[in-house]
C-alpha cells in the first residue's frame, strides 16, 4: 500500500471536543447521525435527551445508543470503556450494565466485537469528565473508600487514576474506529514560591478536564482534531487556534474561531475520506426475544470466535436492518 491507497481507504477521526456545559458540545457530536458513518452514541451524562431536541426521527432511528451512566456503588461507564479498551469481544448486558459471560434470561443484550470497527464508525463518548469520576468510583469500591468523606486523595490515587486513564485513551486512540471524545473544561493556574515565599502566578491555561490538572495537559496530544467550544454573546463559536493558553488544533482545518454553523461534522469527516455509508459489524444488538439458538447464532457471526470472552464490562449497538438495533430513538420513547 501507498500513501494514495491509505489516503482513498480513509483515516478514522480521533477528535476531543471540550468546553463548559450547554455550549452544544453533545448537539455538534450527534451531527454523526446526519451524515452517512454509523454513529454509536455511549451515554455517561444521561444526554440522550438533547440528541432527541435535534435529530428528526429518521436520524435518531439511525445512531445507535449505550446506556452506561454510573450508579452510586456501581462505576458503569470505567468498566464500559475498558471492556472496549480490551479490544477483545465481549456482551453488554443493557439492563444491568454490565458485561456478562453468558447472557442472562429476559435481558437484552449487545454483543461487541471491536476488532471489526471501521474507519466509518464512530464511536462518541459523553462523557471523558464523567469516565474520569467513574474510575475514581471504582477506585474507591475497590479500596473501601468513602468519596463522601475523603478531604483530598492522596498521590498515590492520582497516580494510580492517571495510569489507567493514559491506558484507556492509547487503547481507544488503537481502535480501527472514529472516536468523538467530549469533554468539560478547566481553568488551571500554575503557580511558584518565589524567593520570599510568596506565591506567583506563572501561567492560565484553559484545558480539558481529566483526572488530574497535571494529566489533562497531556491528552491532546492523542487527538488529530481538537476543538474548544464556548460562547460569545447568544451564539457557540468553535475554535481551533491553539495558543500558550488553550488547547486546540486541527490537521486540516485553517486556525481561527469558527461560527458554530460552520463546521460541521459532515465536513469533517469528508476531508477524513471516512464518510461512506457501510454495515455495522462490531456491534449488535441482542434482545431478550432471540431464543437460544438465534443468540449463539447472532453471536458466532460478531464474535467469529476470536479469542475469549472478556469479564470486565462492555459495549455498544447496531445500526443495520440485519438485527434489531437500540438506537437513541428507541431509548427516547422509553423515556
Amino acid at each position: 500500500m501507498n500513501v494514495q491507497d491509505a489516503l482513498v481507504r480513509g483515516t478514522p477521526l480521533k477528535a476531543l471536543i471540550y468546553g463548559y456545559g450547554k455550549t452544544r458540545k453533545t448537539s455538534w457530536a450527534g451531527q454523526v447521525a446526519k451524515t452517512q458513518m454509523n454513529g454509536i452514541y455511549c451515554d455517561c451524562d444521561n444526554s440522550v435527551p438533547v440528541l432527541g431536541s435535534i435529530l428528526s426521527p429518521e436520524e435518531q432511528a439511525r445512531l445507535a445508543y449505550v446506556n452506561m451512566s454510573d450508579e452510586v456503588n456501581a462505576a458503569k461507564a470505567s468498566w464500559f470503556v475498558a471492556a472496549l479498551a480490551k479490544g477483545r469481544p465481549f456482551i453488554w448486558d443493557e439492563l444491568d450494565r454490565k458485561v456478562v459471560k453468558a447472557r442472562p434470561s429476559g435481558h437484552d443484550c449487545l454483543l461487541v466485537n471491536p476488532k471489526k470497527f471501521t474507519a466509518s464508525d464512530c464511536l462518541i463518548i459523553d462523557s471523558y469528565t464523567q469516565v474520569c469520576n467513574s474510575l475514581f468510583i471504582q477506585y474507591a469500591l475497590e479500596n473501601g473508600l468513602d468519596l463522601s468523606e475523603a478531604k483530598k486523595l492522596e498521590w498515590d490515587d492520582y497516580r494510580w487514576a492517571g495510569q489507567l486513564a493514559t491506558f484507556l485513551l492509547t487503547s481507544l486512540m488503537a481502535l480501527k474506529c472514529s472516536v468523538i471524545l467530549i469533554s468539560h473544561v478547566r481553568t488551571y493556574e500554575k503557580k511558584r514560591k518565589d524567593k520570599f515565599g510568596k506565591e506567583e502566578l506563572v501561567s492560565v491555561r484553559t484545558q480539558p478536564v481529566s483526572v488530574s490538572n497535571n494529566h489533562a495537559e497531556t491528552i491532546s496530544k492523542y487527538f488529530g482534531e481538537v476543538y474548544y467550544f464556548f460562547k460569545q454573546g447568544t451564539g457557540t463559536k468553535i475554535s481551533t487556534k491553539t495558543s500558550d493558553s488553550l488547547d486546540c488544533g486541527s490537521r486540516f482545518l485553517e486556525p481561527r474561531d469558527w461560527n458554530y454553523d460552520e463546521l460541521s461534522l459532515d465536513m469533517i469527516a469528508t476531508k477524513y475520506n471516512i464518510n461512506k455509508p457501510t454495515e455495522l459489524k462490531a456491534i449488535k444488538a441482542a434482545p431478550a426475544s432471540l431464543s437460544e439458538e438465534e443468540f449463539n447464532s447472532l453471536k458466532n457471526s460478531v464474535f467469529n470466535d476470536e479469542g475469549a470472552i472478556s469479564t470486565t464490562p462492555q459495549v455498544a449497538k447496531p445500526a443495520s436492518s440485519s438485527s434489531p438495533v437500540i438506537n437513541a430513538s428507541a431509548f427516547l420513547a422509553k423515556k
